[in-house]
């Protein structure tokens, strides 16, 4: 078929396998207005398409778009979700648009990258992203894009954004409102993001390549945990990370880069309950002015007094070779265990 195809009833179920041949981009295909459209046939694109979603639309049968990167939509309010079988889009990719929810609740997809222009990717499955794809947030006409764990561990290659969506962005996220991780594993290069972590989200860094939080918009506020395994996570130009009361680095590097206020605990010493896990395979790089505090350090998993501690050419209390730069970190507490007194 070619062409649109509207649904006007307000549920409609269809049976039957559907399948587009190439078309022109920006006509749209399917319109389910202000209803419910439920697809228990497969749905296949033989080239790029678009799919316009003003209702509640529900992929049963599966979904195909290996030669077209579809484009998809989804009025704001609405949602646009996947059950059942697969997405098939192999080297393809698919940008979810329009500020509408893309809920994916099958594993096993496939596809090269997932864009997000002010569209949510709800997660209602355990790798429902898959592993070898990447996340790119943003485009000219839009600065957000939202990836929501829903409890949900997920893996990618990489986070990145647009650059034609310009600086200063706010609302490019990560979240979950209970505990999941976002796990990063397969890139080598550095790449800048100026999204943020919120709600329980957790991060875990395994790529060997740099994620670099850049700019103030990169203002993280998860409770969840930072865990670096390698490769560096950097804060740079006013990017902060607070919250976490666990940032745990087994490998790579933890670093604060400059720019005013950019942290990874707050320089609030009243409020820091961060604990930082460090070992011998770690860094912690800490650039010239930088003053940071966590509650208490631990290297390999003994624990480190309370004081200043920085690299052999700062002007720490405790110099270490397992910092770099010449930046201060102050550990506030030894984390042991303390004495209850009862007053009579």
């Amino acid at each position: 078929r070619r062409g649109s195809l509207y649904f006007s009833d307000t549920v409609a179920t269809n049976d039957r396998p559907i399948t587009y041949g190439s078309s022109v981009y920006y006509i749209g295909q399917i319109y389910p207005k202000n209803g419910t459209l439920v697809l228990n046939g497969k749905f296949t694109f033989l080239g790029g398409g678009r799919i316009d979603n003003q209702g509640t639309l529900l992929f049963r049968g599966g979904f195909d778009s290996r030669s077209g990167a579809p484009w998809m939509q989804t009025a704001p309010g609405y949602v646009m979700r996947f059950e059942g079988q697969p997405l098939v889009l192999g080297t393809q990719g698919f940008t979810a648009d329009n500020g509408g929810t893309f809920h994916v609740s099958t594993g096993s997809n496939s596809c090269q990258f997932i864009a997000l222009t002010s569209g949510t990717f709800l997660c209602g499955a355990r790798d429902a992203m898959p592993t070898n794809c990447y996340v790119i947030f943003g485009q000219s006409w839009t600065q957000s894009g939202f990836v929501d764990l829903n409890g949900f561990d997920q893996q990618v290659k990489f986070l990145t954004y647009n650059g034609s969506s310009g600086g200063g962005a706010t609302n490019m996220v990560v979240k979950s409102t209970a505990p999941a991780t976002l796990t990063l594993q397969g890139d080598a290069s550095m790449k800048p993001f100026v999204g943020y972590f919120s709600g329980k989200a957790s991060l875990r860094h395994r790529n060997t390549g740099t994620l670099a939080f850049t700019d103030v918009s990169s203002a993280s506020t998860t409770t969840g945990d930072l865990l670096i395994e390698a490769g560096t996570v950097a804060f740079r130009t006013g990017a902060t990370w607070k919250g976490s009361t666990n940032i745990t680095v087994t490998a790579g590097a933890l670093s604060v880069e400059g720019g005013s206020g950019t942290t990874f605990g707050g320089s609030n010493y009243n409020l820091n309950r961060t604990r930082l896990r460090l070992t011998s395979a770690s860094t912690v790089n800490l650039a010239a002015g930088i003053s940071e505090y966590v509650y208490s350090a631990t290297l390999d998993g003994t624990r480190l007094p309370v004081g200043t501690y920085g690299s052999p050419t700062s002007a720490a209390q405790y110099k270490s070779a397992r910092f770099t730069g010449t930046g201060i970190l102050t550990v506030m507490s030894s984390g042991a265990p303390g004495t209850l007194i009862r007053m009579l």
